[in-house]
C-alpha cells in the first residue's frame, strides 16, 4: 500500500514540476526509480499538469473564455471613447497613422503585407497572399 501511495505523491509532485531530485529526497526513493516511474507514469504526469495548469488559470481568471471577455469589455470602453472624442483637432500626419492601423488590421485577414507608400496621397501598395 505505502509503493502506491509513494508513486501517486510522485505523479502529484512531478504535475507541479518538481525536480527529481527534490522528489526523492522527499519520498526517500533513489532517482532510478523515480525515473523508472516517469516512464511508466508519463501520460498521468501530462493529464495531472495540464489538470494543475486549467485550475491556475481558473483561478487567476486567465481561461481564454475570461480574456476574450476581459479583451472585449475593454474594445467596448474603448469604442466608446473614440465615439466622443472630435478627430478634427488631430494633425492629419496622426489621424492617417490611425487610419493606416486600422486599415492594416483589418485587412490583415486577406493581405499579407501592407506597405503605405505616403500619407499626403493615401497610397497603398497590397501583397495579397
Amino acid at each position: 500500500m505505502k509503493k502506491i501511495e509513494e508513486k501517486s505523491r510522485f505523479i502529484e509532485l512531478r504535475a507541479k514540476g518538481y525536480s527529481l531530485a527534490r522528489i526523492a529526497s522527499e519520498l526517500g526513493v533513489s532517482k532510478q526509480t523515480l525515473i523508472n516511474w516517469q516512464k511508466e507514469f508519463c501520460l498521468e504526469i501530462s493529464n495531472m499538469r495540464a489538470l494543475e495548469h486549467e485550475a491556475l488559470l481558473e483561478q487567476h481568471k486567465l481561461s481564454l473564455r475570461a480574456r476574450t471577455e476581459l479583451f472585449g469589455e475593454f474594445l467596448s470602453k474603448v469604442r466608446e471613447a473614440v465615439n466622443k472624442t472630435d478627430l478634427s483637432s488631430l494633425p492629419p500626419a496622426k489621424l492617417f497613422d490611425l487610419y493606416a492601423k486600422m486599415l492594416a488590421a483589418n485587412l490583415a485577414q486577406g493581405f499579407s503585407r501592407l506597405r503605405i507608400i505616403g500619407y499626403k496621397q493615401f497610397s497603398f501598395l497590397f501583397i495579397q497572399n
